[in-house]
């Protein structure tokens, strides 16, 4: 699956405002035609019969799962193409800072030069 099916699945709940609260890619299934988000434990949607405090959640976190791949996405961008590594202990301080680098404006160091181009 390409990241941009994988954004397309994602972000098809925002449209019809059905949250999945588990849009990973572990959870996207195909037929080999169109995706599938699997794991809907989670899920919430105003089709449902919610309070008036869920009902308000739906509306404050109507782009998470959007979100939570475009972070996903990132994160790989900087640990995979950018090498930026882990901290010994396994935290991820230094792909934070280079994130919150990279967001104030500065050059993607490390990013092969065709990537910068496409950010």
């Amino acid at each position: 699956m390409s990241f941009c099916e994988f954004m397309k699945a994602t972000s098809v709940s925002m449209h019809d405002s059905t949250m999945a609260l588990a849009a990973i890619a572990a959870n996207i299934l195909t037929d080999g035609e169109r995706l599938y988000i699997a794991d809907l434990g989670l899920a919430v949607s105003p089709r449902f019969d919610l309070s008036t405090q869920e009902i308000l959640f739906l509306e404050r976190n109507r782009t998470h799962d959007l979100g939570y791949a475009m972070m996903r996405l990132v994160n790989w961008l900087v640990s995979a193409i950018c090498g930026v590594k882990e901290s010994q202990n396994g935290a991820p301080i230094r792909r934070n800072e280079y994130v919150r680098m990279c967001a104030d404006g500065a050059d993607p160091a490390g990013a092969p030069p065709s990537v910068p181009t496409h950010l």
